[in-house]
């Protein structure tokens, strides 16, 4: 009776431990297919917010920097304008600035004509009549000493003619009479890259500077330059491009950075891409006037860091599961000698 007893006893075991091994293995890989895809989204997710954020701080430094970069050439470009600039003094200013985004720098008369002109290439524009400009028409009744940051336009004379530049300028006045007005050009297509072309997060990042009307100035993809963005989008069209209209009428309103993510078609091949966007506005002439610098990069340049956490999650679940394994077997040869030896009793 006692041995049937044991019989029963070791039968049970048997069929515990193999229950337990079992219902082990599978709790096992239940929890490990939940932890894999909740670890795998919350990972994704923090990648995605360190990337915004390495974005954000990157079109912050670059905004900062290129508006201290204005200030600089203003700064300058008022010591010459107190005394009477000659073309040796404009041709000492182009030189100074010659490894910057600065081509050149013109002076002009009281009816707004460039009496002279000093750039890069050396090249003549003297004669044409620049009345007409924000600048020139600001500086007519502005105060010696005075800067003002014009607004995007396409140069009309010298090494820049025909491409967006920014002109930086102040008047000429003499006995309080006004004769003129002293403007230094930078190239808005050099000016991001000059600044920002070191920070770049992956070689698929790219920079674009806009006006406030959404008016690209300055990009990574040629064709766009001078393209308003959001008559782009709707000449363009494509899966949800009817949604990021607002989201980018939005940043380009606001006085604030912001973060972007979201999906565009790539321009320069026309494939749906998931971009993350940081924008940082640029204050020109106080709070009249703003440019919106973005840094934009696709996510799946982010993304690719998954790759090595999948794989240290996958040799976890793998160990853990080998040690649920192991331990399984060796229950099963507990059980298995004290059955071989309760058979040799007999």
């Amino acid at each position: 009776m006692i041995k049937g007893i044991k019989e029963k006893v070791l039968s049970f075991l048997n069929k515990l431990a193999n229950s337990v091994v079992f219902f082990m293995t599978v709790i096992l890989l239940v929890l490990a297919v939940v932890f894999f895809l909740g670890f795998g989204t919350s990972a994704r997710a923090a990648l995605i917010e360190q990337m915004l954020h390495r974005e954000q701080i990157i079109a912050r430094s670059g905004a900062n920097s290129i508006e201290t970069f204005m200030n600089l050439v203003g700064n300058s470009i008022t010591i010459i304008a107190k005394g009477t600039p000659t073309p040796e003094d404009l041709d000492v200013f182009t030189e100074k600035w010659n490894d910057t985004p600065v081509v050149g720098i013109i002076l002009t008369d009281a009816s707004g004509e460039v009496i002279v002109n000093s750039n890069r290439t050396g090249e003549l524009g003297t004669g044409v009549n620049l009345s007409d400009r924000d600048y020139f028409i600001w500086a007519k009744t502005a105060a010696e000493g005075q800067v003002y940051v014009s607004a995007p336009v396409i140069s009309r004379l010298g090494t820049s003619k025909g491409k967006f530049i920014v002109l930086v300028s102040s008047p000429v006045v003499e006995n309080g009479e006004f004769k003129g007005v002293l403007a230094g050009a930078a190239l808005l297509s050099d000016v991001p890259g000059y600044f920002l072309e070191p920070l770049k997060i992956s070689p698929a990042t790219r920079i674009y500077l806009l006006d406030d009307s959404g008016v690209i100035l300055s990009s990574g993809v040629p064709q766009l330059i001078g393209v308003n963005y959001i008559d782009y989008l709707a000449s363009n069209p494509f899966l949800g491009s009817v949604a990021t209209v607002p989201t980018f009428k939005k940043a380009l309103a606001s006085k604030e950075e912001g973060k972007i993510d979201i999906a565009l078609q790539d321009e320069t091949n026309q494939k749906l891409t998931r971009y993350l966007i940081a924008y940082t506005p640029l204050l020109l002439n106080g709070d009249e006037r703003h440019w919106l610098l973005a840094v934009a990069t696709p996510a799946e340049d982010a993304l690719v860091y998954m790759g090595p956490i999948y794989a240290r999650q996958f040799v976890a679940i793998i160990v853990a599961f080998l040690a649920v394994l192991a331990l399984g077997i060796r229950l099963a040869k507990v059980i298995a000698y004290r059955e071989a030896r309760q058979k040799l009793q007999k």
